[in-house]
């Protein structure tokens, strides 16, 4: 913007005595021009508006690590110059995502999460998203960065956002989180939360990984509950039970 209308551009914040207007210029100047071009693609993978963001890392902590490690600056600057996201851009992301949990060894969030996870850390607020989740949520990333390069044009080439990280039931656009499970059946089966507001979100544990909540659990006033055919018969066998003796007693 900057570049395209050659006018100074301010940024007004604040209320009361905390009013101020912040140069995006003189940021600008004092700014490396590759950092700079990296703004929009990171500020969409890590979470905005139409995004999600990573369960427990701020922009803080990942935008530390982008200046530690500027080899990723070119990887959020292609970001949405390009459907589908190539191939190397998402093997990047993958690493930067590895090093946002604090696995500088892995290439990829498969093996950061198995890393990890033999860690100890088997929450999901402790694991990377799957690669698979995470393909999603780059499609999606690259999808809004792209309309944020393409708002000056007077049309944009933008492909609508089915196959893009989202899809369209009912006429109704909605995420698609993943394609494929979590982890192996043996693993699912094993899932158990510790939720207080009745299981009905992805915040759970059990829901996120597409199972119903088992005695392991000890959520309160649970909502994501399968009745088993076995319990009810087991009900009923007791109540006949419980009649049979009442009736031996009389």
């Amino acid at each position: 913007m900057q570049r395209i209308i050659n006018k100074e551009i301010c940024f007004m914040t604040g209320t009361g005595n905390n009013f101020r207007l912040i140069s995006i210029q003189t940021i600008v100047e004092e700014s490396d021009e590759n950092l700079s071009q990296s703004l929009l693609g990171f500020h969409a993978f890590t979470g905005c508006d139409t995004t999600s963001s990573f369960y427990g890392k701020g922009k803080k902590t990942a935008w530390n690590i982008l200046l530690r490690n500027h080899k990723y600056l070119n990887s959020f600057s292609s970001l949405g110059s390009a459907f589908p996201p190539s191939e190397e851009l998402v093997f990047q992301l993958n690493r930067f995502v590895c090093l946002l949990y604090g696995d500088k060894d892995s290439e990829d969030v498969n093996k950061c999460r198995l890393s990890l996870f033999k860690a100890g850390k088997c929450s999901d607020e402790q694991l990377p998203p799957t690669c698979d989740s995470l393909l999603q949520h780059i499609r999606r990333s690259n999808y809004q960065a792209a309309i944020w390069r393409s708002c000056l044009q007077p049309q944009m080439d933008i492909p609508p956002p089915d196959e893009n990280g989202w899809k369209t039931i009912d006429g109704k656009l909605q995420i698609v989180w993943m394609t494929i499970p979590p982890a192996p059946d043996s693993l699912l089966d094993n899932v158990n939360c510790g939720c207080k507001t009745g299981c009905n979100s992805q915040r759970c544990s059990c829901n996120k990984a597409g199972v119903k909540c088992t005695d392991v659990c000890s959520c309160t006033a649970c909502t994501n509950v399968d009745i088993d055919d076995n319990d009810v018969e087991e009900e009923e066998f007791l109540d006949d039970d419980m009649d049979d003796e009442f009736e031996a007693d009389l």
